[in-house]
């Protein structure tokens, strides 16, 4: 969790950097692909997708509780324990979900703190409220296309703090990260 939350901090005094992007991959995003990313030391769960969308209309959709909840049918409930924003600008959301894993359910809460005048959103796992997994925490994105669209950057680690094994975990973490990239790419423009 350390060296995530160190980057953001580092991050959270200048705004986003855009990654480079090879022509390769710039011409899946241009196709509509969501295009995974290696994973590396801070993140095991990367994703690059273009939203024809402006960031203001992403930011909407992406911190709209009912958004979140109706982009993955593993989410059985959401709550909103706190949302507010600062006098900095930056809004704070808490939020506790109960997903559906095989034939049981997993509870946590987490910490989001969207800064648009930075370009990103920052979440970890709430410490004051119960959780069944060990840690989350990930960093968004957004970054403005020439043709008015967004470039939407996703890196999240995930530790179940489970006896789960890794690539197990990270292929589910990976087909719900790609359910909700799809679910915003769909709605954003709308």
């Amino acid at each position: 969790m350390l060296p995530l939350l160190l980057l953001a901090a580092a991050l959270a005094a200048s705004p986003a950097l855009r990654p480079a992007v090879d022509p390769a991959t710039q011409a899946r995003l241009d196709a509509g692909e969501i295009v995974m990313l290696a994973p590396t030391a801070t993140a095991t769960a990367r994703a690059l997708v273009e939203i024809d969308a402006a960031p203001s209309r992403v930011w909407q959709v992406i911190s709209d509780p009912a958004h979140l909840r109706a982009s993955t049918r593993t989410v059985q409930t959401l709550t909103v324990h706190s949302d507010q924003t600062g006098p900095d600008g930056v809004r704070e959301q808490r939020l506790g979900y109960v997903i559906k894993v095989g034939l049981g359910h997993v509870r946590y809460n987490v910490i989001r703190r969207y800064d648009l005048a930075q370009g990103r959103m920052t979440f970890t796992l709430d410490p004051t409220r119960d959780n069944d997994i060990a840690a989350t925490e990930g960093l968004w994105t957004l970054h403005p296309t020439d043709d008015g669209g967004t470039l939407f950057v996703y890196e999240a680690r995930l530790d179940s703090g489970r006896p789960i094994p890794g690539f197990i975990q990270d292929e589910l973490t990976e087909q719900s990260l790609k359910r909700f990239l799809s679910y915003v790419q769909q709605v954003a423009p709308q």
